[in-house]
């Protein structure tokens, strides 16, 4: 069987996709939507209504922190106050009684998320919280509102409800309000139609996340992005380990213009392709970069794919590069034969860490 009969197997697809990333992947679209909470939400406002808050911590980890990532691009500009997203187990020394400090776990178990809402609470922070449970829940309970999200999906494939759960926290603490329905609503409409093009149902001939997927076959992935969409090139790395389970990197123009680019000209590149996220909105030099280091790759044998944003709003642009290397990452991982939902060794790590 050829790699494009094995994508377009879908019988094949769905006995191997038996954590069912393919539906959660197509219901992606359906996850962005805002105010789900009214209830919670408003009792939110009016809590912070005495408190000045001068700047926002985005705290979490892997696919949770990726939420954090995008608010920050997409909101941080239109922002009243300084945010910023906080991975590991310290808060920076910045976060102070004045801070909000957003705690994001999809299981409400992560480890640094935890330690993370602990000392917020020492050093006197206003506090909320996005889970769909767990501890995070239960430590929550009294010190600020907690925004649930549906259970039972791998945190990956949830982005969408996190980011948009803390959305609506930062419209409640009122540091940010305009225009941001408005861009869920484009981001939503155009992930909507992608999905038409790239799910499972859609032939290889027609689908470029599928050809894309074999173009990768027995390749090692590199994903550069720049401005707003450094945070799609993370995505996608992180969707090809943990979907694909193949190593890749990311990186972002015009700093791997300053060092990794001497790397791409220093040696034999058969095995490598570079992926490179292009937006119509990106400084004119970022293009003429990009341009001259393609050329570059080439030369020494490597490969080089490109993908390029849809929509005019920030949200949809990312979202939609985004949501490109979600459905590559599941082909990547049905051409090797393999479920992409379980992540055995991050579990394993679990269980190692909680015996010490």
């Amino acid at each position: 069987m050829t790699d494009a009969e094995t994508l377009d197997d879908v019988p094949g697809i769905e006995s191997m996709d038996k954590g069912d990333m393919a539906r959660a992947l197509s219901g992606f679209p359906s996850q962005l939507r805002l105010g789900t909470e009214p209830d919670v939400l408003s009792g939110f406002t009016r809590t912070l209504s005495d408190r000045m808050i001068s700047n926002v911590a985005i705290c979490g980890m892997g696919g949770s922190a990726i939420s954090g990532d995008i608010i920050e691009g997409w909101i941080g500009s239109r922002c009243g106050v300084p945010l910023a997203t906080v991975r590991g187990y310290r808060l920076p020394g910045w976060v102070d009684e004045k801070t909000l400090v957003i705690c994001v776990s999809y299981s409400g178990n992560t480890e640094e998320t935890l330690a993370n809402a602990r000392e917020a609470e020492k050093r006197g922070c206003a506090l909320a919280a996005v889970c769909s449970g767990g501890r995070l829940a239960d430590f929550f309970d009294g010190k600020g509102p907690v925004l649930g999200v549906p259970p039972n999906q791998q945190p990956r494939a949830s982005s969408g409800w996190l980011l948009c759960r803390v959305a609506d926290l930062l419209i409640s603490a009122q540091v940010t309000s305009e225009g941001l329905a408005e861009d869920i609503r484009e981001a939503r409409e155009i992930l909507e139609q992608m999905e038409k093009e790239l799910s499972v149902n859609v032939p290889t001939d027609s689908n470029s996340a599928k050809d894309m997927a074999i173009g990768l076959q027995g390749r090692i992935p590199a994903i550069y992005g720049a401005e707003h969409l450094t945070v799609a090139a993370r995505r996608w790395q992180t969707q090809i380990n943990e979907n694909g389970k193949v190593l890749a990197w990311w990186g972002s123009f015009p700093e791997m213009n300053h060092n990794e680019i001497v790397g791409w000209a220093g040696g034999d590149l058969s095995q490598c392709t570079a992926i490179f996220l292009r937006d119509d909105g990106y400084h004119p030099q970022i293009h003429r970069r990009m341009d001259y280091t393609r050329d570059v790759i080439v030369k020494g044998g490597g490969a080089v794919r490109e993908v390029s944003s849809l929509g005019s709003g920030h949200l949809a642009r990312v979202l939609s590069t985004v949501y490109v290397g979600d459905w590559v990452s599941f082909y990547m991982a049905m051409l090797r034969g393999l479920d992409p939902s379980p992540v055995e060794v991050i579990e394993g790590l679990k269980v190692h860490l909680a015996s010490k």
